[in-house]
């Protein structure tokens, strides 16, 4: 397959680098999210060679190309286009729920292959363990089992650092408030039930480890309000 060819003629049909609002990969697809819709030519996509098909969900359309994505991906980027998409100065219009789904999935996909490598990991040292080929008290075992459990304890960093990526914001800092809710010492106060203020508000103590939603929150609040700073300091 030429990679740089079919990348190619995929940004001619879906109207050009100047039509994409946000470009991300998954496993096995290309997923576009386009200013304008009507510019994209699905029929001339099916056609060409190395794409499957292309399927349209919520605000994106996704061409399925295979195990050969991350190859295409590269070539496109290799044109100027980003992971993070095209900057244009005014979006096409689209639902709240579409705008939601798409926020959703924009989050998601970025991660899903590594939450998938840990499930595939744990599921195989479950096999392991059923047929006596693995013991689960090894040192083997047990190391195996830490490191599929690292994607899921350490799950609302890398959500608040792919919500950053989505929202167009800092990834570090979204990074560290991500690392915030894991830190240890704040596990500990959960774990002992010792109450926690912030500029005299009681803070809930619950325990985010492995938690999505307070990250997304706080980065999306993150995001305003550094815009707010940019607007002020310039």
């Amino acid at each position: 397959m030429d990679y740089k060819n079919v990348a190619r003629e995929i940004l001619e049909n879906v109207g050009g680098a100047e039509n994409v609002e946000h470009l991300t990969n998954c496993a096995t697809r290309l997923r576009f999210t386009l200013y304008d819709n009507d510019l994209i030519n699905t029929e001339q996509l099916n056609k060409i060679d190395g794409v499957i098909n292309v399927v349209k969900s919520g605000m994106q359309y996704q061409i399925i190309i295979g195990p050969n994505v991350g190859n295409v991906m590269m070539e496109i980027e290799n044109m100027g286009i980003s992971v993070k998409g095209v900057e244009q100065k005014k979006a096409a219009k689209h639902s709240r729920l579409d705008r939601f789904f798409d926020v959703i999935s924009g989050i998601f996909t970025p991660i899903i292959t590594a939450l998938t490598a840990a499930g595939m990991l744990k599921a195989v040292l479950v096999l392991l363990d059923f047929f006596n080929l693995l013991g689960a008290t090894s040192s083997t075992y047990l190391f195996f089992e830490f490191v599929s459990d690292s994607a899921f304890y350490f799950l609302p960093i890398f959500v608040a650092i792919s919500t950053a990526m989505k929202f167009k914001t800092n990834l570090f800092i979204a990074g560290i408030l991500g690392a915030a809710l894991i830190h240890p010492t704040f596990v500990e106060y959960v774990a002992k039930g010792d109450s926690v203020s912030l500029f005299g508000l009681d803070v809930p103590l619950v325990s985010y480890i492995s938690g999505v939603i307070p990250s997304i929150l706080a980065v999306w609040f993150m995001s305003y309000v550094e815009r707010f700073a940019d607007h002020v300091s310039t």
